[in-house]
């Protein structure tokens, strides 16, 4: 054979090699390979709408427009409770005093035994009438000439005492309900007697009429609710 064979030594097998613990990672790694070489994407909204942590790790700061909004709201919430609370009255309890005043329409009180309504007969009527709640009554005027009976009680009065008159539903007199058609006696006639007036206005809580009546003078619905509006107003009803 003309070409000569080199011989190599023959490879001494080397110690193995003995794999070190991995390598944790504790800072950055700056040389890592972009995963795309595509341009960076730039955000479209606001700043403030990232993740619940910024750059460094810190909470992202509220916007001052976000911030000026939660204010606003809170400031409309406050007012309106405290609008709606001023707003709300509450009724008076059914045992306060009523104390109607000493002049109505420009007719002093009647002397006590000049005034129906101070009979013994008539308040035993009142209390079966009130069911415990206030009543008040005074009748205005001259004897034997026109007088206003004003009745007021903390309670729902429909349909007793003189309201039990009434034959109809009234008609209407600014915020009363005024009847000139009564029955005088519970088995009398009922029909419209021009000399005498009716107006009554009752809420769950509180009731007060006027009975106007005059025997030598026609009289109207209109004269009768005056003096009841001035009673209403007269009377607190609520706190």
């Amino acid at each position: 054979m003309s070409t000569t064979e080199e011989l190599t030594p023959p490879v001494e097998p080397t110690a193995p090699v003995e794999l070190t613990a991995p390598v944790e990672l504790t800072g950055p790694v700056d040389d890592a390979a972009p995963v795309d070489d595509a341009a960076p994407v730039e955000p479209t909204g606001p700043v403030d709408d990232a993740g619940p942590e910024a750059d460094g790790g810190f909470p992202a700061r509220p916007s001052r427009t976000r911030v000026l909004v939660v204010i606003g709201l809170a400031v409309v919430a406050i007012v309106t409770i405290i609008g709606v609370r001023l707003g709300q009255h509450d009724t008076l309890p059914p045992t306060t005093p009523i104390t109607l005043p000493q002049r109505v329409t420009g007719l002093d009180q009647l002397p006590v035994p000049n005034d129906p309504v101070r009979s013994q007969r008539w308040q035993d009527r009142a209390a079966a009438a009130r069911h415990g709640a206030t009543l008040a009554a005074v009748t205005y005027g001259t004897p034997g000439g026109r007088t206003i009976r004003v009745v007021t009680a903390r309670t729902d009065l429909s349909g007793a005492l003189d309201l039990g008159m009434a034959m109809d539903q009234g008609r209407s007199a600014g915020d009363d309900q005024c009847s000139q058609n009564v029955r005088l006696v519970p088995h009398g006639p009922a029909r419209v007697r021009p000399t005498l007036s009716l107006c009554w206005r009752v809420t769950s809580g509180f009731t007060a009429y006027a009975l106007l009546i005059d025997p030598k003078n026609a009289v109207s619905p209109t004269q009768a609710a005056a003096a009841l509006d001035e009673v209403w107003d007269a009377v607190p009803r609520e706190s």
